[in-house]
């Protein structure tokens, strides 16, 4: 029974392996290539390329997929980076001119400056006292002007 168990494992093995195997050596192309195979079925999907053609076996299919990437490596890859570059220098292009309209625009504030308040903080302590009366244009406004006074103080 064992006997049996044992041979039949080495049947699987050797279908798992291939037909390339002779007695205790393998031919190292075989072996050292051997990529799992949901790697190779996605590899393949993402060239566009068949998963198995008729009367091909997984490691036909490997090899298929190895000669691809020599023959033609990375074939998507260059046009998406192309496409993120163009859009990165858009973005950076539109940066540019919000910041140029933001800065020769009237009124507009920058980090290193700041205003004084409109509310000084005795006025925001009177506000507060009525606070959560129900008025919550009040309340908020108060929390508004703290808030400024607050980081103007800092």
């Amino acid at each position: 029974m064992e006997k049996k168990r044992k041979e039949l494992e080495d049947k699987n093995l050797m279908f798992y392996i291939g037909a390339n195997f002779i007695g205790n050596k393998a031919e190292t192309d075989v072996k050292h290539n051997i990529v799992p195979r949901q790697e190779v079925i996605n590899k393949l999907r993402d060239r566009g390329e068949p998963i198995l053609l008729f009367g091909e076996s997984e490691i036909d299919a490997c090899k298929r997929l190895r000669k691809c990437e020599l023959l033609e490596p990375e074939v998507n890859r260059g046009f998406r980076n192309d496409l993120q570059e163009a859009m990165e220098q858009v973005d950076q292009e539109y940066l540019n001119d919000f910041l140029k309209s933001n800065s020769s625009g009237n009124g507009t504030k920058t980090k290193g400056h700041l205003e004084k308040p409109s509310v000084t903080y005795e006025e925001i302590f009177e506000m507060a006292k009525k606070m959560g009366r129900g008025n919550r244009e009040h309340d908020m406004s108060t929390i508004v002007h703290f808030i400024q006074v607050s980081t103007i103080l800092k």
